[in-house]
């Protein structure tokens, strides 16, 4: 009978603890896919795609900021080069936090001439905020803990401003 019981109990940790890490890959796939369309959404000019992936307002935050680039006659073509998860933290209420470090590399091109102006690689330490809707996770905003760009390349004085911020702004980004 012991056996029966130790053995019951070892079953429902294991699935506690596999149902824990098949959420917190859910939450990662989430943020990865996210990347993925936020890089051809630039290329694109079109970020239309991220509604599978973010909020609506995580979305009309980033369609704001390459509206901003095409402002400025650009358009960026993103690669995301690395992604570290360095903290996924599931809450009860349907919410996540993951932290992550990513390296990004950035090419700019004047939309009317189609000239390459310039191009840089950064390196990010961000944190996103995840929403559970509809047993689906949503990117519902994103924190810039963290970034360094390479000294010797050169990028357009609006690419660094964080949303919600003027066009010429310095501080921060937007990934």
């Amino acid at each position: 009978m012991k056996k029966v019981r130790f053995a019951i109990v070892i079953l429902v940790l294991s699935l506690v603890v596999s149902g824990c890490h098949l959420e917190q890959g859910l939450i990662q796939e989430t943020i990865r896919q996210y990347c993925l369309l936020l890089a051809e959404g630039y290329q694109d000019l079109d970020m239309h795609r991220l509604r599978f992936v973010a909020t609506e307002e995580q979305t009309t935050k980033v369609y704001n900021y390459m509206a901003a680039l095409g402002e400025g006659r650009m358009k960026m073509a993103s690669k995301l080069l690395t992604i570290d998860f360095l903290l996924v933290q599931e809450k009860p209420e349907g919410s996540a936090r993951v932290q992550t470090r990513e390296e990004w590399e950035y090419s700019y091109w004047n939309i009317d001439s189609g000239k390459h102006v310039g191009s840089n690689t950064v390196t990010y330490t961000l944190l996103y905020h995840l929403e559970k809707v509809n047993d689906h996770w949503l990117v519902a905003a994103i924190d810039i803990e963290q970034g360094t760009q390479g000294h010797d390349q050169q990028i357009p004085s609006f690419v660094n401003r964080p949303a919600g911020k003027p066009v010429g702004s310095q501080q921060g980004g937007d990934p």
